[in-house]
């Protein structure tokens, strides 16, 4: 499968930024920030429905992830001036913001220093901090390994890295052991299902298109304490989240959703972590601000 080539941006300190936009050039914008793994690519397209929605939709590889440039030692608190830079760059005042999983705790970070710019934010199975109550409660073995490395021997994790990223770049399927054992059966349909071929499987491999550091500094970011506070958060928030999710254990979204102030948050039964790629083709029309 061809991926389209990313556009550019460089910044103010030299990086590349690497972004992508889809839908209406006049629509109202609205920008997701993937999960991890992941990049621009992530969001599955259905350029009908897109039209349809009005919607123009901005996606971006963070540092060190798909094709921009790595930034070593950054935090979730860094990542806001590169999404002002582009929104700026893009002619963008006001805009919708998703985070997805991973992409959370960016977004929460974003919606803190731009609250003149981010109308709502939207939070689809969000990761949050790793210090609320019972947060490895139910979550799958392979994640609370990489959280535990992550936290207790960063050595190890860094070693992981590199036959981690050979992996990504040559996946062709989800594992099944992985599926299987580790998945509920809402996630097992999606990953049986075209979304993960279409969508999933070329964001998994684009993910480590440079290098593995990228995904090495996200995961010592999400275990380590959060150098940014949800408590923050000034602009309306809608949270989503299943109850399921072995991923992101449900505990740590509920834990999430009481810190930021007036958060509305929908847990949606028998759902898992990767919900948000059935669903939101056919909710773009609900991200807008109201």
């Amino acid at each position: 499968m061809s991926i389209a080539p990313p556009e550019r941006l460089t910044l103010a300190d030299g990086r590349c930024l690497a972004y992508a936009q889809h839908g209406a050039a006049d629509g109202w914008p609205l920008v997701v920030l993937h999960g991890l793994p992941g990049s621009r690519l992530q969001v599955p397209r259905d350029p009908a429905q897109e039209a349809a929605s009005g919607v123009r939709l901005i996606t971006l590889d963070r540092p060190g992830l798909g094709r921009s440039d790595h930034l070593p030692g950054r935090r979730f608190a860094d990542f806001p001036g590169d999404l002002a830079q582009l929104l700026d760059h893009l002619g963008v005042g006001e805009f919708a913001l998703m985070g997805i999983s991973g992409g959370g705790p960016y977004a929460i970070a974003c919606a803190i220093a731009m609250p003149e710019r981010v109308r709502r934010l939207h939070l689809a199975s969000p990761m949050g901090p790793l210090d609320a109550p019972d947060a490895r409660r139910n979550m799958c073995l392979p994640i609370r390994t990489v959280f535990f490395t992550g936290r207790y021997t960063p050595p190890l994790l860094g070693a992981a890295i590199p036959p981690i990223h050979w992996y990504l770049r040559r996946i062709n399927r989800p594992s099944d052991l992985f599926t299987r054992l580790f998945l509920p059966p809402a996630d097992r349909h999606i990953f049986a299902g075209p979304t993960f071929q279409e969508a999933l499987l070329p964001d998994l491999r684009e993910s480590a298109a440079v290098s593995g550091r990228g995904i090495l500094q996200e995961v010592r970011n999400l275990v380590s304490p959060w150098d940014i506070d949800p408590g923050a958060v000034r602009v309306p928030t809608t949270l989503w989240h299943g109850d399921a999710d072995t991923v992101v254990p449900i505990t740590i979204a509920r834990h999430l959703a009481g810190l930021i102030p007036h958060c509305r948050a929908t847990w949606y039964p028998a759902a898992g972590h990767f919900m948000i790629f059935r669903m939101l083709p056919a909710v773009l029309t609900l991200l807008q601000p109201e």
